[in-house]
């Protein structure tokens, strides 16, 4: 563990300690994620994606009734939706069309696709929440 000596002087013995972090196996396998993170450009698509996502889920609001706008940041995004809108309804409905996503705050659905998603993906699953949406709204 990394910090400062401020930090380290809160830590009792053990207490920052992991009966399987750092051993040398655990530490390979991390690094070997890391070699496909940098080697696939990972994070480079979760930024392209992550304003993908958000300009899509942005559309929703001129189009779907009672969508309100989106936010979020890299892959991590959330289509914010009325107050009155039922947002666990809207979550049934879309689980019930195989996607899923969960309840963010008091306004929103929040959706994190994997680091390798790619539009015909993110196409797909603004669709189907679209539909789950206009389901709830107009019911």
């Amino acid at each position: 563990m990394l910090c400062t000596n401020e930090v380290a002087r809160g830590f009792e013995p053990g207490a920052h300690a992991s009966t399987f972090g750092g051993n040398p196996f655990a530490t390979r396998a991390g690094l070997a994620v890391f070699d496909v993170i940098e080697r696939d450009g990972l994070i480079e698509n979760a930024a392209k994606m992550g304003t993908y996502l958000n300009e899509r889920l942005a559309a929703l609001a001129g189009t779907t009734p009672g969508v309100l706008g989106a936010r979020g940041r890299g892959l991590m995004q959330a289509l914010v939706v009325d107050e009155a809108v039922d947002r666990a309804a809207i979550g049934a409905a879309a689980r019930a069309r195989g996607l899923l996503l969960t309840l963010a705050g008091h306004d929103a659905l929040r959706l994190v696709p994997p680091l390798i998603v790619g539009k015909a993906h993110i196409d797909e699953a603004v669709e189907l929440l679209a539909d789950a949406v206009r389901e709830v709204a107009t019911s």
